[in-house]
């Protein structure tokens, strides 16, 4: 769709793999929330939470309580050994471009450099717009 008045929709891919308890407070969650509900508004589509810990469930129920109900709305539990986790990202994503770790079928990795530097030259273009 090419229409100058399209708004573009961001989906926000989590990873627990390694997840624990310890590793992401209660404080930085809500905040993280905060920013993408007071910030972007309306810009995220789709909140995929990969491979959660069987614990995450309380800690969403307590997350819940902060998010509005047109973000919890959006968010998705998939799990890459689940059929229905992978119809929901079959449904979202090209598979043949989606990470396996994601349940996907591209194995090739993020090459973290240019991946930085491709985020780098988008900061500075953003700079210039922004001034």
């Amino acid at each position: 769709m090419s229409s100058e008045n399209a708004q573009e929709n961001i989906v926000w891919v989590v990873d627990f793999s390694g997840w624990t308890v310890s590793s992401t407070p209660l404080t930085e969650s809500r905040q993280s929330v905060h920013i993408i509900q007071n910030y972007y508004p309306g810009l995220v589509g789709a909140a995929i939470l990969c491979n959660p810990p069987k614990i995450f469930e309380s800690f969403w129920k307590i997350l819940n309580y902060f998010i509005e109900p047109e973000l919890k709305e959006k968010v998705k539990f998939v799990y890459t050994n689940n059929s229905e986790s992978q119809r929901i990202m079959a449904d979202m994503f090209d598979l043949d471009k989606l990470e396996s770790s994601f349940g996907g079928r591209n194995t090739s990795g993020i090459d973290i450099v240019k991946y930085s530097e491709r985020m780098q030259r988008r900061d500075q273009t953003r700079n210039l717009h922004i001034r």
